[in-house]
């Protein structure tokens, strides 16, 4: 969870300081905000080539191709779907 609130931090400064706002629509940094806060969703503590070797259901789900980017994403994606 820390990397996410770094991320967004670092995100929401560039925004504010870097005058990102006049080049981007309303929708893109809400967008963006929400990709942040969703960085490393439900991350296990081990990298893509752990889960792979170890042939882990997860690696076996996504094909062996980005594991957990593929992961974080789908649980993403379960959340927002979540009524």
């Amino acid at each position: 969870m820390v990397k996410a609130i770094e991320v967004t931090r670092n995100y929401h400064y560039f925004i504010k300081k870097g005058d990102l706002m006049k080049h981007l629509s309303d929708l893109n940094i809400m967008a963006c905000y929400l990709s942040c806060l969703m960085a490393d969703l439900g991350h296990p503590g081990v990298n893509n080539q752990y889960l792979i070797a170890t042939k882990h259901p997860k690696a076996i789900r996504y094909n062996d191709k980005s594991v957990l980017e593929n992961h974080h994403c789908a649980m993403a994606f379960k959340l927002l779907l979540d009524p």
